[in-house]
């Protein structure tokens, strides 16, 4: 049997490094430039970048309808990380889909100059986990239905909403060779 498919957004972003993580649990992956790119996918991937660079793309490439369709009709689970997270919130940009009930703060931990890492903990985890937080937004409430899995300062960096199916991280751990955190969007794409 093949290996399920995870599309990762292909405009710009961390999508190799998203790629990798994936394709060393066993997954085969593709990058999501076009509505065609979506065939056959088990799960979805909105990587790091450039928030509002990320909306106008999904605008003039058609694709956003596409995602709309397989986040918020067919509930296909979906992992947002750093600029993705801010594309899932229901409030977070102009181009936010509102699939999370989740508002979100851009660029809240600062500019590129205050980017910083630092060792969270992950449930039921004694080994921290090392988290990159570059030009973060900062996840401001979460609604029903939403567990936060890991804190920074008081502020939920790492939620999960199992009923969506939608995994959110306000940092890049696609940037570490940990993927104990793709882990679980992995289990939940398996499910």
């Amino acid at each position: 049997m093949a290996p399920l498919k995870i599309g990762i957004l292909g405009f710009h972003g961390s999508r190799e490094e998203h790629a990798n993580s994936m394709q060393k649990l066993g997954f085969q992956t593709v990058f999501l430039r076009t509505p065609e790119d979506f065939h056959d996918i088990a799960g979805i991937i909105l990587p790091g970048g450039e928030s509002g660079s990320f909306g106008r793309s999904l605008l003039w490439s058609g694709v956003r309808e596409m995602l709309a369709q397989k986040i918020l009709q067919e509930k296909i689970p979906v992992f947002g990380t750093c600029a993705g997270s801010i594309l899932l919130a229901k409030n977070g940009s102009e181009y936010s889909l509102g699939a999370i009930d989740m508002d979100v703060d851009r660029n809240a931990y600062g500019r590129q100059v205050d980017s910083f890492s630092t060792e969270i903990v992950l449930p039921g985890e004694e080994l921290p986990f090392h988290a990159i937080f570059i030009r973060a937004p900062k996840i401001i409430r979460v609604g029903q239905g939403c567990k936060i899995l890991a804190e920074h300062a008081g502020n939920p960096i790492l939620v999960h909403n199992s009923s969506q199916k939608i995994l959110v991280s306000s940092f890049h751990p696609e940037l570490t060779p940990d993927t104990r955190i793709h882990k679980i969007f992995a289990e939940m794409v398996s499910a």
